[in-house]
């Protein structure tokens, strides 16, 4: 495909000599960055401590548990997308703390 416009820094992209600076390649790091830091907010959230906090129901437990499993998947799919793409990308968990850190690769 031939991208016929000049969006940003499209030319680059569609010409494949961008450099770190591209907006679009930095958007798409951002964004898989983004995912993991959803799901892992979502696994944290939905802990059974924090169920037992809330008082949850057995039967809303279970339905839960499909979800957590399923965030677990998108944050694998979304590392894989990060390993593919960026080489090496950090890791982070919900076992990791939340706000500035530096995690590691």
């Amino acid at each position: 495909a031939v991208i016929g416009w000049n969006d940003g820094t499209i030319l680059t992209l569609h010409g494949q000599t961008w450099t770190s600076g591209n907006e679009f390649i930095r958007t798409m790091y951002s964004r898989i960055l983004y995912q993991v830091a959803q799901t892992n907010a979502f696994i944290r959230q939905t802990s059974d401590a924090e169920l037992d906090a809330f008082g949850v129901d057995q039967s809303t437990r279970a339905e839960i548990e499909n979800f957590r499993a399923e965030a677990r998947f998108l944050r694998a799919l979304s590392y894989y997308h990060a390993l593919d793409l960026f080489g090496n990308p950090p890791f982070i968990t919900e076992e990791d703390p939340v706000g500035a850190f530096l995690p590691e690769q």
